[in-house]
């Protein structure tokens, strides 16, 4: 481990807004170096750690998408981890492309379902 990295994980360790910033750059960094099981994983547990995040819904929707990159196997859980994102982020601006992303998770016989959710007008 590369003693930059160690140092956000020392930073991550904080529970205060530095310390989620940490940890979701963290998260990120594996996801963004092409590692996406290694990205789902570290945005599960920022989830899971960090429940009452401001950046909550961003790593919901990250945690998802990286899911969706793992390949063919990994669709059925980012379809359930996009549904999270719905279900626990309604308010979010991340929430219809959770919808679409649904949507492009389903089988196709559940696809129209899923696009209509994601075409309906929000109020």
């Amino acid at each position: 481990m590369e003693a930059g990295e160690k140092l956000l994980q020392k930073v991550a360790a904080r529970k205060d807004r530095l310390g989620d910033e940490a940890a979701f750059l963290y998260a990120f960094m594996a996801m963004d170096s092409g590692d996406a099981k290694l990205g789902a994983s570290r945005f599960e547990e920022f989830l899971k750690n960090r429940p009452r995040s401001r950046k909550g819904d961003e790593a919901a929707w990250f945690a998802a998408y990286a899911t969706f990159r793992t390949g063919s196997e990994g669709k059925e859980a980012a379809r359930t981890k996009f549904a999270r994102l719905v279900h626990d982020y309604p308010d979010s601006s991340l929430a219809l492309q959770g919808l679409y992303w649904q949507a492009r998770c389903s089988k196709p016989r559940d696809a129209a379902s899923a696009r209509r959710s994601a075409w309906r007008p929000r109020t």
